[in-house]
């Protein structure tokens, strides 16, 4: 089972967020740092099942399935395209800027083939988020040195509060379950794999 494992949020001023259970330890990045536990996601997570629907960070007009790709940069171009459809104040360039940003950082790969590219941007007001499956997996740079091919971009407000970091942490809660990660990449339309990643996200 793919455990769930530090996550750095990057791509903005003040910090990082760092999501660990090794020894549930927080560690510091820049002059801010937000830290959670797996256990403390898991009690917010329950204060608070709704929390997908209340940003409505998944929709069918930024899923797509079965995409034929065949590199990291291009799944990130099209990410960006897909997160900034539909709001003024985005472009693609500002988004894939903000993730390419992260990835320098360090691959967000989480092995599995999965990956969960992130960052903060001051444009936006609440979180943003894009799917896609691919036909083949793409080189991620993933700490099993396996390709990619399900990938969820989410973008969070630079002050994000803990509801949006939340967020991260139940998205990698959900893709430690291989039940899970299997059902979300058969799914055949943009409608069911937002439907399958929200419903998922509910129950964690």
């Amino acid at each position: 089972m793919l455990s769930l494992k530090r996550i750095r949020l990057g791509g903005g001023k003040g910090g990082a967020l760092i999501l660990g259970e090794d020894r549930g330890e927080a560690t510091r990045s820049g002059s801010r740092a937000d830290a959670l536990s797996k256990e403390d996601a898991t009690r917010a997570a329950v204060s608070d099942p709704k929390i997908m629907s209340k940003t409505e960070l998944l929709v069918p007009d930024r899923a797509q399935c079965q995409v034929d790709i065949t590199s990291k940069k291009r799944a990130l171009e099209l990410l960006s395209e897909l997160i900034s459809k539909g709001h003024d104040e985005l472009t693609p360039r500002d988004v894939l800027n903000c993730l390419v940003s992260r990835e320098k950082l360090g691959s967000t790969g989480l092995g599995n083939g999965v990956a969960i590219p992130h960052g903060r941007m001051p444009q936006i007001g609440s979180a943003l988020g894009a799917a896609l499956t691919l036909k083949n997996g793409v080189e991620f740079d993933a700490p099993d040195s396996e390709p990619v091919d399900l990938i969820v971009g989410l973008v969070v407000p630079e002050e994000s509060t803990d509801e949006h970091l939340l967020i991260l942490a139940n998205l990698a809660r959900v893709f430690s379950d291989p039940e899970s990660v299997s059902s979300v990449r058969e799914a055949e339309t943009p409608e069911e794999l937002s439907s399958l990643l929200g419903r998922f996200l509910a129950q964690t």
